[in-house]
């Protein structure tokens, strides 16, 4: 299993050459509109949420290794599709695309986690799981920095003049990640029972919702996953709109890059000291700091267009950077090898049914628009961030008090069920 957690980072850092992330929406309204721009994205996690726990049992039942190579080659097809997209049937290449993408972040999704889990149990390493999840976000966030910027360069035409070119360095990239799906082992399930039956396992999966601290986190992680998306979908217009009262409209895509590029830099470096600061005021705080600053990320976003905001936006994944070693490390734990993917999918699932309806919604107030302008912006973040707001409240004072018993250092002290 060493090979497996040597390559793991490694995996993660070639998935995670997205050169598209910086330009994405505006390549979609350059051969789409803002409406059905963001149709799109809704038509993408509506998407995932079919395939999240099909996925998840299909890892679960027949094998980690198997299930990252089928995310892998739909990685790599998805890429080469939005290349094309920008000479072919627009809307239905775009379409393709964005199913094929929902393959390779549904198939990933739980599975990445489960693999390096297992991995760690067979090594008698699962003590570690808070640094190894920390060390793989440090590859992930590096390698999102760097493609943000090359990206943003591409876009700006100083390798030809097309957003789709983003598409065509990415699929190299993807392919790179497919070589290392290959190379992984697959970890053994230890002494756990095979995955039962879809309907079992899926009754037994919900059954583990009675567990309060699982209960929580699931609410948690649905509700993180909303908020830190949001931006995610409108960060391109609103910088766009800001760029534009600059009179910088035509260096949009590589200022776009290189925010991003901030952006994940700065979540590569707390990533780095995330388990001392944790350790240090509690993983509660480190919540609680996290709801509350994505949400202002939002609200800034709702209440004015300017530079100053770009401050708060290269902050936008400090809060998955804070949190998600220490989500892993409660939820892990609790669950079986044999429900342990399913279990993470049907967690995305609820995250990305809730967040599809929100981009509906979205997509329902500025109908009518070629391009997202700040009308269409103050139509739709306000009532996110308020959300936000209500959430954060209502999750801190919900924390449940079975954690407060539990030691905040990096071993977990619960057992598996």
């Amino acid at each position: 299993m060493e090979r497996n957690l040597q390559l793991y980072p490694w995996y993660q850092g070639a998935r995670n050459l997205l050169f598209w992330q910086g330009v994405w929406f505006l390549y979609f309204e350059q051969v789409l509109t803002a409406e059905q721009a963001i149709t799109l994205a809704a038509l993408y996690e509506i998407a995932n949420v079919f395939l999240e726990v099909p996925s998840g049992y299909f890892s679960d039942r027949i094998g980690r290794r198997v299930t990252l190579i089928i995310s892998a080659v739909a990685n790599v097809t998805a890429c080469l599709l939005f290349f094309l997209a920008a000479h072919q049937n627009g809307f239905a290449m775009l379409l393709a695309g964005q199913i094929l993408l929902a393959v390779h972040m549904a198939f990933n999704s739980g599975t990445d986690s489960a693999l390096l889990y297992d991995s760690l149990k067979a090594a008698g390493q699962t003590k570690n799981i808070a640094e190894a999840e920390a060390r793989a976000w440090r590859f992930s966030y590096t390698a999102l920095a760097i493609s943000a910027a090359l990206g943003g360069l591409m876009a700006s035409g100083w390798m030809g003049d097309s957003y789709a070119l983003t598409y065509l360095a990415t699929s190299v990239a993807a392919a790179a990640a497919l070589v290392i799906t290959v190379l992984f082992k697959e970890p053994p399930h230890a002494t756990d029972q095979f995955a039962e039956a879809p309907l079992d396992q899926f009754v037994t999966v919900l059954g583990r919702l009675r567990d309060p601290v699982l209960a929580w986190m699931c609410v948690f992680f649905g509700g993180l996953y909303i908020l830190s998306h949001i931006p995610f979908v409108f960060v391109q217009p609103y910088l766009r709109e800001m760029l534009t009262t600059l009179d910088l409209t035509a260096e949009t895509p590589m200022i776009i890059g290189l925010v991003i590029a901030v952006m994940m830099a700065v979540s590569a470096t707390l990533a780095w000291f995330v388990v001392p600061l944790r350790n240090r005021i509690g993983t509660k705080a480190m919540f609680g700091i996290a709801l509350a600053l994505q949400t202002a990320v939002i609200a800034a976003m709702a209440w004015i267009i300017h530079p100053l905001v770009v401050a708060l936006l290269v902050l936008r994944m400090v809060p998955g950077t804070l949190t998600r070693p220490f989500l892993l490390e409660a939820i892990q734990p609790r669950l079986q090898s044999s429900y342990r993917a399913t279990y993470l999918s049907v967690q995305s699932l609820a995250a990305r049914l809730a967040f599809s309806g929100t981009l509906f919604l979205a997509a329902y107030a500025v109908t009518g628009t070629n391009t997202l302008d700040r009308v269409g912006l103050a139509q739709v973040l306000p009532w996110c961030a308020l959300g936000g707001f209500i959430l954060t409240i209502t999750l801190w004072w919900t924390w449940p008090r079975e954690r407060d018993d539990e030691t905040n250092t990096t071993e977990n002290q619960s057992s598996e069920t």
